[in-house]
């Protein structure tokens, strides 16, 4: 099949395309493990033609800001396994994301943290690394530290 030109390799779906294919088809690749590394594959109309996928993800809404991501179970990217989504959404759904009940509801951590105003990654160090429970973890008031703190700078013990 020969190389069709298409005009649009500065479009930023260009470089997505491109990530995409590499995650699934190359070992040395960033984010191997969690595609081809996995049994994911890139469905061949994809994998040969840029077009293909260009006027998928456009018809499918993708605009700048959103991603295009696996559906959950999917093992093909290709237009029956890809979704366009926020990148917020893919987040949550990703299979390291801590997932949190808090009354009586599920939560990504990251994003009940967001909801009450706490600092996600002290949260995330009293749940995961000291045991706490999540809601000793977020109801537990943090301590400013760093350049923040009010005594930053000052000597101390005098």
């Amino acid at each position: 099949m020969a190389n069709i030109k298409h005009g649009l390799t500065k479009h930023p779906l260009y470089k997505r395309w491109k990530k995409l294919k590499a995650k699934c088809l190359y070992e040395y690749q960033d984010g191997y493990s969690l595609y081809g590394g996995k049994g994911v594959v890139m469905c061949e109309d994809w994998k040969k033609d840029f077009n293909k996928f260009f006027v998928w993800a456009m018809a499918h809404g993708w605009t700048e800001d959103k991603v295009i991501a696996l559906i959950e179970g999917s093992m093909i990217v290709g237009p029956e396994g890809c979704e366009i989504t926020t990148q917020k959404k893919r987040q949550q759904r990703k299979s390291n994301t801590k997932m949190v009940e808090w009354g009586g509801k599920e939560y990504c951590l990251r994003e009940l943290c967001d909801m009450l105003g706490k600092n996600y990654y002290t949260v995330a160090s009293r749940v995961n690394t000291l045991g706490w429970s999540v809601e000793d973890a977020l109801m537990e008031e943090t301590k400013e530290i760093g350049r923040n703190a009010p005594n930053y700078g000052s000597k101390g013990g005098d």
